[in-house]
């Protein structure tokens, strides 16, 4: 579907007057004809190629095969921290199963033990 550009000679919407923009031919027609124009017709929009857009910006900032390689080097990184994490917190879950089980053994251990009844305590002043 191609695009028009309209710009626009008024403030419609969110545009501003002397501003461009693309709409379908449709919406460009109803707001460039009739009593209500808001702008006019300047010509076809181009669809961008994203190829030319990427090749476009990495001129105008200088960018190009180093960037690939620090690009290239941050992800492999970034894979590297992953895996470390991943690790740790397999590391962490088998602690965590370790500290379950001596818990359990001690709360066994411990409902096995009698409870020692503890006497009266003594009497205010009395002696001994």
């Amino acid at each position: 579907m191609s695009r028009v550009l309209v710009k626009f000679t008024t403030g419609y919407g969110r545009y501003n007057k002397n501003e461009t923009a693309g709409f379908d031919a449709g919406t460009a027609k109803k707001l460039t004809e009739g009593p209500k124009a808001v702008g006019k017709i300047v010509g076809k929009a181009q669809e961008p190629n994203p190829v030319s857009v990427v090749t476009d910006l990495r001129q105008q900032t200088g960018a190009g095969a180093d960037t690939d390689v620090k690009l290239k080097e941050a992800l492999a990184e970034l894979d590297r921290r992953e895996a470390e994490l991943d690790q740790r917190s397999a590391d962490l879950g088998q602690r965590e199963t370790e500290v379950k089980a001596r818990e359990d053994a001690l709360a066994v251990a411990a409902s096995k033990e009698p409870e020692k009844e503890t006497g009266a305590p003594p009497k205010q002043g009395a002696k001994s």
